[in-house]
């Protein structure tokens, strides 16, 4: 519940497995299916969170129903597969690749008071709240590891690398309306999240 007139619902199938093999092999799997709804008022990233609760105010004081549609932040499927790989030497190498579908975001235009209350809502007419759904995402972290012995001390060394292949996952998303329908790029990628990161360390163990 988000107040005296917010609700939702949150359904999911969630299917993992866990294998080792021979002691020096691992792999893990888990992959979600998921449905949320709710009526939320509020239906972007930049303001949705931030100011559910009593700031917050329905739409359409006239139609509570006017504000359900698919949760913000939510996520209807994703895959996580992770694994390592002892090799000679005390090298340990080890990854995990993760795939969304996007989440759901809503339109946004010109301001306009469905209700007359002053108060005024930037999603277009015939629209509904995080009806679109964005662009998936794909990433894959890698780390090398190297253990060796240092007095009564075992020391690593790491190098990591932050989504290996420089995909161009969306942080924003275009979802602005012109002039009454979908804008050129709208659903495209606005602001992407970072690309591909390496980093070196050591890890010092007792």
């Amino acid at each position: 519940m988000y107040g005296p007139w917010y609700s939702g619902k949150y359904d999911a199938l969630i299917v993992t497995m866990e294998k080792r093999f021979a002691h020096r092999f691992g792999l893990h799997a888990n992959y979600t299916y998921a449905r949320s709804k709710d009526d939320l008022l509020n239906s972007n990233l930049a303001m949705g969170i931030g100011q559910q609760g009593g700031a917050s105010v329905p739409t359409d004081n006239l139609n509570l129903k006017f504000d359900e549609g698919n949760s913000d932040l939510f996520v209807p499927q994703s895959l996580v597969l992770s694994g390592f790989v002892d090799l000679p030497a005390a090298f340990r190498v080890s990854a995990i690749f993760q795939a969304t579908r996007g989440m759901y975001f809503s339109a946004v235009g010109s301001p306009i008071d469905y209700d007359g209350d002053g108060i005024y809502s930037v999603r277009p007419p015939g629209t509904t709240r995080n009806q679109f759904l964005g662009p998936s995402t794909k990433n894959v972290d890698l780390r090398v590891e190297k253990r060796f012995k240092v007095g009564g001390f075992t020391t690593s060394a790491l190098a990591e690398a932050f989504n290996l292949t420089n995909a161009r996952n969306p942080e924003l998303i275009n979802n602005f309306y012109v002039n009454g329908a979908p804008g050129p790029d709208f659903g495209k990628v606005r602001v992407p999240l970072p690309g591909r990161e390496i980093q070196l360390g050591m890890r010092l163990e007792y």
